[in-house]
């Protein structure tokens, strides 16, 4: 029994790590469109940052929460752009998306528009899940199709010859 349980535990590993994936990619959209309304308003960075993640903290994944809250083991007072940005691009959890922090920081640094770099990033974001969602939709008609084949076709077989097979075998007796 427990080696059912350990080939289970192994078969939906994968599953679940791609739905964390996808949940953590639909919170980072909601964070950075919730910051983009903020930059766009004229507020800095930093008050943008905190005053987002204060917002939208309780609906985050424990992953992303972790990650966007900046300064981990210390509570500060005064919130860092620069130190909780250079942390996400060298740590932040899913690797593809450390680039996009790093391009931030070093939008940040230069003094550069931020607003358009945050919404480039939100487009990015939403073109990978539009992509995702696109690849699944072409594999279900297989996936579909197979389901159909081991669970309806064998019992609608069965109930169709069953009763024949019977006639027949009856007339020979």
């Amino acid at each position: 029994m427990a080696n059912h349980k350990v080939l289970l535990i192994k078969r939906l590993l994968p599953l679940s790590r791609k739905w964390k994936k996808r949940r953590y990619r639909q919170g980072l959209i909601r964070f950075f469109e919730a910051l983009a309304l903020y930059l766009k308003a004229g507020f800095a960075l930093s008050y943008s940052w905190a005053e987002t993640f204060k917002t939208l903290e309780s609906t985050l994944i424990e992953d992303l929460r972790c990650d966007l809250k900046g300064t981990s083991g210390e509570e500060t007072d005064e919130f860092s752009a620069t130190t909780t940005l250079k942390t996400l691009r060298d740590q932040c959890r899913i690797a593809p998306y450390r680039m996009w922090f790093g391009v931030l920081l070093e939008l940040y640094e230069t003094g550069a528009q931020l607003t358009q770099g945050v919404e480039a990033v939100v487009l990015s974001l939403r073109r990978e899940q539009e992509r995702e969602l696109e690849a699944h939709c072409r594999s279900l008609p297989v996936k579909v199709n197979v389901v159909l084949m081991v669970f309806f076709l064998p019992p609608t077989f069965l109930w169709i010859f069953v009763p024949i097979v019977l006639e027949i075998l009856s007339e020979f007796k």
